[in-house]
């Protein structure tokens, strides 16, 4: 579940509308992953203990890890310090789930189809939400968000993944 699911979840456009007690009642029908950086898994491997992060982990059936290109906004804007401290997360999560036992899968956490219609997701990500909401993705520093592209994901083919996460053993 992202964040902005949370009660009182702020200024966020975007949270899941389907309440976690009504997944857990159909699961033996879903297959749960445990999605991007907007995830509790994700926190809690940038900021929680075992323990916890074992117990989040355990209600999902399969682990997603993205390209870290995906977190260029997040680095930016210093949720998480470093592309070091990032790769230790990711490989944290991974560790987690071959200990439970989980398969990982990379995927893209494509929003548009191909790096043409990023323009369409730059527009969205700058344009106010219902109420004046920012989405999770606009950076409200100027200058900050002059230099900072926000991040490429149009669904990636086999080899270009493969590149990504190069950097994994």
């Amino acid at each position: 579940m992202g964040k902005g699911g949370k009660e009182g979840g702020g200024d966020v456009a975007a949270e899941p509308r389907i309440l976690r007690s009504s997944l857990e009642k159909r699961h033996k029908n879903l297959l749960f992953g445990t999605a991007c950086y907007n995830s509790d898994v994700f926190e809690l491997a940038c900021n929680g203990d075992d323990k916890r992060l074992e117990e989040a982990m355990s209600f999902y059936d399969y682990v997603e890890v993205q390209p870290l290109s995906n977190f260029s906004v997040f680095l930016a804007m210093g949720n998480v310090p470093s592309k070091d401290r990032l790769k230790d997360v990711i490989r944290r999560i991974i560790k987690m789930a071959k200990k439970l036992g989980k398969p990982v899968i990379a995927d893209s956490d494509a929003h548009y189809c191909t790096k043409d219609q990023k323009i369409f997701r730059d527009v969205y990500i700058m344009a106010q939400g219902v109420g004046g909401v920012a989405h999770p993705l606009y950076i409200r520093d100027d200058a900050l968000r002059r230099r900072t592209p926000n991040p490429e994901q149009h669904i990636r083919m086999t080899q270009e993944m493969k590149d990504e996460f190069a950097w994994l053993e």
